[in-house]
Formats: C-alpha cells, structure tokens, sequence
C-alpha cells in the first residue's frame, strides 16, 4: 500500500472578500456555436468532422439537444477507431488565458476527449500542425445534459510571437456509443489571482493563536475516512498538554465558509483532502501526491487565504 505524504496546514483567518474575477474580459465569436442545423445534414453549418479506423455516422439531431433547435451527434458502430467533430474560429487577437465551455451528452458512461490547437493567423505553420495544441478529458454520465469548462493559457513568448491567431476546437466522441455536443463558447479567463496586481500588502502575522482565552481558536480538519485519525489524536493531545485545551475535530468542514470562524489544522493533499483539495485549486497549496513524495510530509503555514 502507498503512504500518501500528508499536509499540516495552519490556516489564519480575517475578513474575507469575494474570489475576484478580471472585470470586461473578452468573449471570443465561433461560428455556429450552438450547433444549429437541419435534420438530414451530417454536420451543422460550419462544423467539420473526422473519422478513422472505424464505423461512426455524423448527424445533426433536432429531437435531443441541450437549446434549440438541435445539436451535433456522433455515432460509433464499431467500438473502434476514432472520430471528431469541431470548429474554427477566425482571426484572434491572442490574450493569455482561455476559457472554453461546451455542453456534451453520452448513451453510455465514457471518457471523451478534445483539444484546441492554436495556428499562426499570418503565418500557419506547414501541416495545419499549429504552435501549441492543449488536451483535455471529461467523464460522461449517460442520458444527460453536462458542462465541460475548461482553460488553457499562452505564454508570453507565444503571444509576442504570434500576434494574430486562429483557434480549432475539437470533440471526440464514443467509439461504442453515441455523442451528442451543443453550446460552444470561447472567452478570455479570468486572470489567476497570483498574476493579480498587488492593490494592498496583507497584514504581516508571525503568530497564530490556537488556543485563546482558555478556548480554542482553531479546529483539526480531516478527510472523511480514518487514515489521518492518529495523527490528529497526537496532535490534540499535544496541544491539551501545551495549553490545557483540546482542539475539536472535524470532517465536514468547506473553506472559504470555515475560515471566517477559526483557524484551521487541516491533514491531506490535493487526493485525500476535500479541505485541501480546495485550497490547491485556488493555487494555496500544491501538495499532491508528488510533492513532498511518497511517505513524506510537509508543515505549511498559510496566511489568510481569499484575501482581507
């Protein structure tokens, strides 16, 4: 069995204030977005398709879309091969961050797969090949509607050499099963708050009280199965030594909600944690089950997290 490194987090807390979003971001046009068409055409206007190495039917179908009036379907016979639908949008002015979002729907639980590519507008590279392609994969629940968001980023020596661009967004579909996608959308993401200009320094705290007024000022979080139990135990007794009190246990706490009460002592990494999972998306932490490595661990103080 693997021992997952664990994370010690000291968690301090203040005022919070909303996870800010770049105000006016952009939203970039694709043609035929939501897949619109007629029944009997193989692919809606604009969209192109793809198939090799196995049986697959291309259709526009007006009876199951996520809006109206219809949505593309790709149907696969043979269980083999591959197949794709996409679109290409025109001529960009590159930005750094994307976000795209499109609606999908499976006749089975799947994995499925796409990628955008990124072209030269000017100059396109020689094969359609592109400057960078970005992947991604979503699961699929049968027999209903879901969202996929997804982003991927530009680096700076991409955008100073590529000043216009062309972006092609591809959907593959089921090699068994049949696939539906509707609702394209491409805009600009929101920055990440580590690249958010510095508008106010937060409030130095070289200390964290965990045990206050006789109280305790803090809670030990764990992940909802048992694996961290003795670890916490040791530190609860040890902190009831040090100060006489005993710090609660908890395994039902969410930040940002449990951060405006107390501190918090949270065990875990990015896969045994929700806690921390959390706070990994938000690029607090970047415990996983990589860093520190197997069967180490690390002590992390973080400072108020989501800002003053």
């Amino acid at each position: 069995m693997i021992r997952a490194p664990w994370l010690f987090l000291i968690l301090a807390i203040w005022p919070l204030a909303a996870w800010g979003q770049e105000s006016g971001h952009k939203s970039f046009p694709l043609p035929n977005p939501q897949a619109s068409g007629k029944a009997g055409e193989k692919t809606p206007p604009s969209w192109t398709s793809f198939s090799a190495e196995g049986r697959y039917e291309f259709a526009v179908d007006t009876e199951v879309f996520h809006s109206p009036p219809s949505a593309v379907r790709i149907q696969g016979l043979s269980d083999t091969g591959r197949a794709c639908v996409g679109v290409n949008s025109g001529e960009l002015a590159p930005v750094k961050s994307y976000r795209l979002d499109f609606w999908y729907r499976s006749s089975r639980e799947c994995a499925l797969r796409g990628f955008a590519r990124f072209t030269d507008a000017k100059k396109p590279e020689p094969g359609g090949a592109g400057f960078v392609t970005h992947f991604f994969a979503v699961r699929s629940a049968p027999g209903q509607w879901q969202e996929c968001s997804t982003g991927f980023n530009l680096t700076t020596e991409q955008l100073k050499e590529h000043p216009s661009v062309r972006v092609s967004i591809n959907l593959y579909g089921d090699p068994g099963g049949t696939v539906w996608f509707d609702d394209l959308s491409l805009s600009q993401a929101p920055r990440s708050p580590l690249e958010e200009d510095t508008v106010k320094l937060k409030d130095l705290r070289l200390n964290t009280s965990l045990v206050a007024d006789g109280k305790p000022a803090a809670v030990i979080a764990l992940p909802p199965d048992a694996r961290y139990d003795a670890i916490a135990e040791r530190i609860q007794a040890k902190l009831k030594d040090c100060a006489g009190v005993t710090l609660p246990i908890r395994r039902d706490l969410k930040p940002p909600d449990a951060l405006k009460e107390t501190h918090v002592v949270a065990l875990g990494n990015l896969a045994t944690s929700p806690f921390v999972e959390t706070l990994y998306r938000h690029y607090y932490t970047y415990l996983d089950l990589h860093y520190p490595g197997r069967g180490g661990h690390v002590l992390q103080s973080v400072h108020n997290p989501y800002g003053a």
